[in-house]
């Protein structure tokens, strides 16, 4: 008798529950309904408003590309795209920096066949689309009033070396940080290493090559003459997780080797000295000095370092190599806007000028 009560009560409990289940669930339905339809009706007004604004925006670019159509130029195996007023100035830079790289290319040059550029004005988006928009690259061009020619050749000099990068080997991207540099950059070269607080560049400076090929990121993996023993402590003491580390203690005595153990024990390093504006200059002034189709003996599929293909392109020593390198950096050194005899001398022409005007005022005359 209690066991036929027992399970009429339990019987009697699961359906209240179940009914109750049910009723939410019934309740959360009615909501995920209501919601979809906001959703549906949202999504018709976004829909109906594209409609209306839509049909303005074509008729707008229309007028802009039927005032000034879309065309082409050939520039070597380069395909430049744009509307004509851009083109009118894109064209000039893209010659004269295909007339720089062409030589340099050589026979890799049909590599870039079929390489496109969309040339756009300054920072507007273009106004008609490719078909293919992964291999093109967009290319600001500014006119004569608010861009100089100059900054224009640069912005080709850069496409072009956009489409350069993925040609290399993994080994030569990954040391050029996947930028490529535009040339005459010697003078940048030397504003950055003068810049550089680092122990190896400052006795690069010295004249000392193998700390040059050191902080030019040519020894590998090998940091260890990049800082000093003072200047890794001081970026372990700035870390929380260098400073947690176990050989942290020991160079904190000044043991250089615990200072390396420090960063290799987390599998990191530190920065380098030199950021990639130094390798893409020396790379670029490599190309130069090895001549036509250094390019293409960068390119050899192979896995050898960026030091091996440097002495390989020049067949010159490195230490060779860099100290001419660093030479030229040097003789590239930025010099004074005005020396201290012109500023001098203009100094007593002006106080000549003052005091001749002083001496014909009333105030100063005498008698």
């Amino acid at each position: 008798m209690y066991r036929s009560l027992v399970v009429s009560m339990c019987v009697l409990s699961c359906s209240l529950a179940a009914r109750g289940a049910a009723a939410q669930g019934t309740a959360l339905q009615d909501r995920a309904r209501e919601v979809r339809a906001a959703e549906d009706s949202l999504l018709g007004l976004q829909r109906a408003a594209e409609r209306a604004a839509y049909p303005s925006d074509s008729a707008r670019t229309a007028e802009r590309l039927r005032r000034d159509p879309v065309d082409s130029i050939r520039v070597g195996p380069l395909l430049v795209v744009g509307q004509r007023s851009v083109l009118r100035y894109a064209e000039p830079a893209f010659r004269e920096a295909w007339s720089y790289y062409e030589p340099l290319i050589g026979r890799a040059a049909n590599r870039l066949e079929g390489q496109r550029f969309a040339v756009v004005e300054g920072g507007r988006n273009a106004v008609y689309q490719t078909r293919d928009s992964t291999r093109v690259i967009r290319v600001p061009i500014g006119r004569p009033r608010l861009a100089s020619p100059e900054l224009n050749l640069s912005s080709a000099y850069h496409a072009i070396g956009k489409a350069l990068v993925p040609l290399l080997p993994f080994e030569v991207r990954s040391w050029l940080f996947d930028v490529w540099g535009v040339p005459g950059q010697l003078e940048s070269a030397y504003r950055h290493i003068a810049r550089s607080g680092a122990d190896g560049t400052r006795r690069c400076m010295r004249r000392e090559i193998p700390a040059c090929v050191g902080v030019l990121g040519l020894q590998g993996e090998d940091w260890s003459t990049w800082y000093s023993v003072e200047q890794l402590q001081n970026l372990i003491r700035n870390s929380d997780v260098l400073r947690a580390s176990p050989y942290a203690p020991a160079c904190f005595r000044n043991d250089a080797h615990a200072c390396i153990d420090v960063y290799r024990s987390r599998s990191t390093r530190p920065n380098t000295p030199l950021g990639g504006n130094v390798r893409q200059a020396l790379m670029l002034w490599t190309l130069e000095k090895a001549g036509a189709g250094s390019f293409e003996k960068l390119m050899v599929p192979d896995s050898s370092d960026v030091a091996t293909r440097l002495v390989s392109m020049t067949g010159r020593p490195l230490p060779d190599l860099i100290s001419e390198f660093r030479n030229d950096v040097e003789l590239a050194r930025p010099r004074a806007r005005a020396d201290a005899g012109r500023a001098a001398i203009a100094g007593i022409l002006w106080s000549v000028v003052f005091s001749f005007f002083a001496l014909r005022s009333t105030r100063w005359r005498i008698g």
